[in-house]
């Protein structure tokens, strides 16, 4: 999954905050329930307001990253991800029903797909 949403260029918009906050631990928590799959990010930064800045321009480059990709499974991970601040931290959120990851992922792994 994490595979998945790295091809998917969804981590690169992670960058800006993680130079800006160098030292910063990034937490990545995956569940895969009977319905859904959820996968999370969460950093920290410097303040409030920093976090509130980088949730609302990953947000920005979430919305651009899918046009970019429209029509490739990427952009159906992307348009499934959300990015907010909760105090200091910057939290992205993806949430997609877990038949269609799974079919996604089996795309990436037969071959002739």
């Amino acid at each position: 999954m994490i595979a998945a949403l790295n091809d998917s260029g969804l981590l690169i918009y992670l960058s800006p905050i993680s130079k800006k906050n160098v030292g910063s631990m990034v937490r990545i928590t995956v569940n895969q329930g009977e319905a859904e799959v959820l996968a999370s990010f969460e950093m920290e930064t410097k303040s409030p307001d920093k976090a509130s800045i980088g949730a609302k321009g990953l947000n920005g480059a979430l919305v651009s990253g899918a046009i970019l990709r429209a029509g490739k499974d990427e952009a159906i991970i992307i348009k499934n991800t959300t990015a907010s601040a909760d105090g200091k931290r910057v939290l992205v959120n993806f949430s997609m029903p877990r038949q269609n990851v799974i079919d996604m992922l089996k795309k990436q792994v037969e071959p002739g797909a």
